[in-house]
Order: C-alpha cells, then structure tokens, then sequence
C-alpha cells in the first residue's frame, strides 16, 4: 500500500484540444505534474474558414491550452517551450515553486473546472471527449483496472449533453448545446477530480503450498490491483463553425446533430 501512496503522490494528466483542421494534445500520467503538447493539422479544410476558428481550453480559470490564428495568418499557440502545457500545476503545490508539497489523498475531491473559450473570430459549436484509464509504469494501458475509480465530476446540467451512445466505460463525449460565440466560455463541464479511495481495498490473493520436514505449509500472498498504477485522463476539445453547423458535424465527427438556429442537440 506504500508503494501506491507514494505513485499517487504526483498526479499528471491527459488533456487536449482540436479544431477541426489542427488537433492539440496534451499528454501526461500520474508521474509527473507537466504534460508535453503536441501539435498537428491534418488536411481537412472542407467547409471552414480556418484562418478564423481557434479554441482554447481552461483549467480552474486559468487557459492552459490554445490554438488558433493571428492577425498575421500565424498559429498562436501555447506559449511555452515545445508547447508544453502545465495541467493541475498548482493542484499539490501549496507554495507556487512547482513542486508537490502535499501527497495526493483518496477520496478528497480536488478542484477540477474545465471549460472551453472560443478564441477565434468566429461563432461555434464544441464537442468534448474525455478518456480515463490506468497504465502500468511502461505506459501500457490495463484494461482489467476500473476507469470509473478515476473520477472527474461532470456537469451535465450546465448545457453540457452526454452523448450515451458515443460513451463507454473509459470514454465520455459530451456536446455543448448552444452556439458559442467568438470570445465567449462554456460553463465548466466538470468541477472536481477525485480517486476514489475504494482502490485501497482492491486486492487480489493468491495460495501457494510447500512441504518442509513432512510438514504442508499455506502462504497467501495480498496484491493491491492499483498499486504502482498510473492514472490517466485524456481531454480532447473539437470546434466546428456555426454556418452549416450539421453538415460539419457530420463530416468531422460522424455525428448527426439538430441545430435548431443557436442551439445543438443530439438526433435519436
């Protein structure tokens, strides 16, 4: 159980960001406290004025992630080296020298606010998808631990749809149901991140015999499923422009929607 404790010490996460043409990821685990942004673009250009679309992705207030085009026609986008993005940066950091100074601690619901800012020229609609999952110390994902202990509070109330049919156990897709306008902010599609502290009675138990001087001789041997886990949340945010907002949809995401003047919802 030491050995968990001390994994789960120094979250890192997984978030990201697209718009339509250009894809940001930000990728991070549970080891580290800073993800690595990547950025690309693909050659979708269909139906957009991609000179015009930007989006940007905000964690508790503060943007850590964004992309869209200056009045020169160049990409501004997240200003730091290699386009590192700091995500939960100042989560365990008591003291603002970017250092943990607290233990993370299961089952405490840490602030997590995520919302979206149209920081392009244009009006859109924005669609999240959110993946959670575990991975060993390789990076390798474990599909038997359970993504649901990894749980980022949602706020579907807020004008946030869920799309239940896009949606599994590990990822959750959700819609913003009004247009967004240029400069404008979602409300927060989620408020919290919390692990759930069931993790620590997690275990599994494996028998083994001997015999020594005639004697048989039991050992059970306790394994904590999460111990030395990492967890991951990946976020990525896609924007497509208000005119011919359904068309759009459908040939970015393969999704249909209704849009009904400045409001989305999903078609059964």
């Amino acid at each position: 159980m030491n050995k968990l404790k001390k994994i789960i010490s120094s979250p890192g996460f997984t978030i990201g960001g697209a718009v339509l043409a250009a894809v940001l990821v930000i990728f991070g685990t549970i080891g580290t406290a800073r993800s690595a942004l990547n950025v690309e673009s693909d050659d979708y250009v269909a139906h957009v004025q991609l000179y015009n679309i930007g989006v940007q992705l905000n964690e508790n207030g503060t943007r850590v992630a964004w992309r869209d085009y200056d009045a020169d026609g160049n990409w501004n986008q997240t200003a730091t080296e290699d386009n590192v993005g700091v995500l939960c940066g100042g989560m365990l950091d008591t003291d603002g020298d970017d250092k943990d100074d607290v233990p993370l601690k299961l089952g405490t619901a840490y602030p997590e606010a995520l919302t979206v800012t149209n920081s392009g020229t244009i009006n859109e609609f924005v669609r999240v998808t959110l993946t959670r999952y575990w991975t060993d110390e390789k990076g390798n994902k474990i599909q038997t631990l359970d993504p649901s202990m990894i749980d980022l509070n949602l706020l579907t109330g807020s004008g946030w749809l869920l799309d239940k049919d896009a949606s599994t156990a590990e990822r959750t897709v959700l819609y913003y149901s009004s247009v967004l306008n240029a400069g404008m902010t979602t409300p927060a599609l989620s408020d919290t991140l919390t692990i759930k502290d069931a993790i620590a009675s997690e275990v599994s138990r494996t028998k083994t015999t001997h015999v020594e001087g005639g004697i048989t001789y039991t050992t059970i041997t306790t394994n904590y499923d999460y111990d030395g886990r990492k967890f991951c949340i990946r976020a990525e945010v896609d924007a497509v422009q208000e005119h011919n907002a359904a068309a759009a949809v459908k040939s970015a995401w393969g999704q249909n929607v209704l849009i009904n003047g400045s409001t989305l919802s999903l078609s059964d």
